[in-house]
């Protein structure tokens, strides 16, 4: 049994006449049937803007048969030193609860990219990508992957966000390869290593800043080849009056439900003291929306990694983002997924029991 998850986080969705807070519009999920329409090729081609604040981001998350978690961030932006300034943090887990992290930031004159197919090159780091397969290859001081992602299902893409009434600043999440069987290498230190495993991509592009629409991001996700369920929340700032939640059911290839009447609630904390946050270790999960009850439980079993996102940037870019974000950190827990679930049939009740990985990045204080 598997689960993956990516979603936003759900508040009232209509602000009072006295507010002067913003309502986010947010995509309306369709009918069962179009649930496996796919992921069109351009929605997560290189699309390049010219908003300082543009950024678009390809997150993998691969899992490996003999237990290594590999999570590659790569991305592309517009603030700091050039126009599509790009770079790949790289962190790798191993069995054992090891944590690597580094990150390579490059100016835009290293990228090179197309806006009509998946191809761009940042310096020596090369991505391609079509309908059926996603490629990386990319190397930091100590650490490197190459790895192949291979369709195993539609993938989904539920539209954009927008955050303004003239629908000017928008967020565009997809997530192109869901629990996809994938192959290639990895490296730690010196040693090249077999990759095989699952692998979920996911692809962001917005045109505004994180930081002026959400203060913190939960994420959780499993790798697996039967059930998937991808769910995500963000909190929103002071501006906004809500954010948003959807959960991606997803089995053996098929996306069988979305929702976006999903309750993440942090249940238990620890001091981190490098950051000052308290981190959540674990959540209580909760979907009830007629046709999906699901109620599940992610404990914390070990750390995945954490990392200052200042400390891991170009020091030019680093003193620009100090005026945007206060004190950026990620955190990454594997953890233990428990809980049952019923899909249309109240008759037929699914347990679930599954190890996953639960991330949550403070965007600010």
């Amino acid at each position: 049994m598997l689960l993956a998850t990516a979603a936003v986080a759900k508040a009232p969705a209509v602000a009072s006449a006295s507010s002067d807070r913003h309502v986010i519009a947010f995509p309306q999920i369709g009918p069962i049937e179009r649930l496996n329409d796919g992921v069109k090729p351009h929605a997560w081609h290189y699309q390049p803007h010219p908003s300082e604040e543009y950024l678009q981001t390809w997150l993998l998350h691969t899992t490996t048969q003999d237990g290594w978690e590999i999570f590659a961030n790569l991305a592309i932006a517009n603030i700091g030193i050039g126009d599509n300034s790009c770079g790949l943090n790289l962190a790798i887990v191993s069995p054992a609860g090891e944590s690597h992290t580094e990150t390579i930031h490059l100016p835009g004159s290293t990228f090179s990219g197309s806006t009509t197919s998946m191809s761009f090159n940042c310096g020596d780091i090369r991505v391609r990508g079509d309908a059926n397969s996603f490629h990386v290859y990319g190397t930091t001081a100590t650490l490197g992957l190459n790895i192949t992602v291979n369709r195993h299902g539609p993938g989904f893409a539920p539209g954009a966000m927008w955050l303004d009434d003239e629908r000017n600043q928008y967020v565009r999440y997809n997530a192109p390869f869901i629990s996809g069987p994938n192959g290639g290498t990895f490296r730690v230190g010196s040693n090249w290593r077999a990759a095989l495993g699952r692998s979920t991509l996911e692809h962001v592009v917005a045109n505004v800043g994180m930081h002026r629409y959400s203060k913190v991001w939960h994420r959780l996700r499993i790798n697996d080849s039967g059930t998937s369920l991808l769910l995500g929340t963000f909190e929103p700032t002071k501006k906004f009056t809500t954010g948003m939640a959807y959960a991606i059911l997803f089995d053996r290839g098929k996306v069988v439900h979305v929702s976006t009447d999903v309750r993440i609630t942090p249940a238990s904390f620890r001091h981190h003291h490098d950051s000052g946050y308290m981190v959540p270790t674990a959540l209580h999960v909760a979907i009830n929306d007629g046709r999906l009850r699901l109620d599940a439980t992610a404990e914390y079993r070990r750390d995945a990694g954490d990392f200052s996102v200042l400390s891991h940037l170009h020091w030019l870019i680093r003193l620009i983002a100090k005026t945007f974000f206060a004190n950026p950190w990620v955190f990454r827990h594997q953890v233990r997924v428990t809980g049952d679930y019923v899909l249309q049939s109240p008759a037929k009740v699914l347990e679930i029991d599954a190890i996953g990985v639960y991330e949550v990045t403070f965007v600010n204080d």
